[in-house]
């Protein structure tokens, strides 16, 4: 099979690979996998597993909220009487700009609220004043939730805001102005970050994420009443997990065998392909399922492969990671395809 470039594809249904022996029968269990078998994924290929030179298996990992805590300071000047203008800057990936602009959100990019004017000016006043405040601009939102929420923080005069449970928004900066009747009077104050509760993660394998990412608007994918689309479109719910692998090969469909500055090879050029692949958990993490005959496929490469490795290690650095086979929905790294699936 000739191939350019990384391959993509997203399935739902399990069936959609096998594993055949020498002799083209199947291969019913995760256990009775061999490295002299051959892995068949429909829309992408067959490949021998002796050829797979590299391979990496992910659990879909859920997104995780920003959340931080600021510490409240008094404007220079500040009056009682006086109100706080607070903005809170954020960022997104890609994806979620499209919310904060439906949530009418300046530019997609901060949130401004004002407090009530202020009869005490102490920064942990300041910190009350604005919870409060929060409290009723968000009431503003008669549809849905904002996308961050704001209370008292831990220390006295610190203000935690935390962003949406959806994760892929990150909070720039908080930002208090002195104001008057609403007319600032001095540039804004920037907060001092105190603590970091969590940082923004938008996931991994994440159907929404997929759809975005990888979903392409082909006919068999948007098409409503086509055949089998509940394989062929993205759950933008569901969960996947990834498995990318690199097969290795001699291609002579195109070149024949010759191989530019090297002359005549006899078997023709080699050839390096990566393909990645997402399996709904919902339907695939069954033993003896896809992923579960995946996982030992890495299994069995990790112990043939150098730069392979299967460790148990809860938090593996970088490097480690690089070279782990089966990494878990928590980030922690395990070594067998049961734990993998568990």
């Amino acid at each position: 099979m000739f191939t350019n470039g990384e391959k993509y594809r997203v399935l739902n249904s399990p069936d959609r690979l096998k594993v055949y022996d020498a002799a083209d029968a199947e291969v019913a269990t995760s256990a009775a996998i061999v490295n002299a078998d051959s892995l068949f994924v429909e829309g992408v290929g067959t490949f021998p597993i002796a050829n797979i030179t590299d391979m990496k298996l992910r659990r879909a990992m859920d997104a995780v909220k920003e959340d931080k805590e600021f510490t409240c300071v008094v404007p220079v000047g500040l009056a009682i009487g006086d109100s706080i203008l607070v903005t809170v800057e954020l960022d997104t990936t890609r994806y979620q700009a499209e919310v904060l602009s439906a949530n009418r959100i300046a530019g997609g990019t901060s949130i401004s609220f004002a407090t009530a004017p202020l009869t005490a000016i102490a920064a942990t006043d300041i910190r009350t004043a604005i919870t409060a405040a929060w409290v009723s601009h968000s009431a503003s939102f008669a549809i849905g939730e904002s996308l961050i929420s704001v209370v008292d923080g831990t220390a006295a005069a610190d203000t935690r805001i935390a962003a949406d449970a959806a994760g892929s928004i990150s909070i720039k900066a908080v930002k208090l102005t002195r104001s008057v009747g609403g007319v600032g009077l001095q540039l804004p104050v920037a907060l001092a970050l105190n603590v970091t509760n969590g940082e923004a993660f938008e996931g991994d394998g994440i159907g929404k994420f997929l759809m975005d990412s990888v979903h392409l608007p082909v006919w068999d994918n948007t098409n409503p009443y086509g055949v089998d689309t509940s394989d062929s479109l993205i759950d933008p719910r569901a969960k996947y997990t990834s498995i990318s692998f690199v097969v290795s090969s001699f291609e002579d469909q195109v070149l024949g065998h010759v191989a530019p500055d090297y002359g005549m090879t006899g078997e023709g050029v080699a050839k390096s392909t990566r393909f990645t692949l997402w399996f709904n958990e919902a339907t695939s993490i069954a033993g003896d399922s896809a992923i579960d005959k995946l996982a030992a496929i890495g299994v069995i490469k990790a112990g043939l492969i150098a730069g392979m490795t299967l460790n148990v290690v809860a938090a593996p650095t970088t490097a480690q990671e690089l070279t782990e086979t089966l990494i878990l929905t928590d980030g922690s790294s395990t070594n067998t395809a049961a734990l993998f699936i568990a």
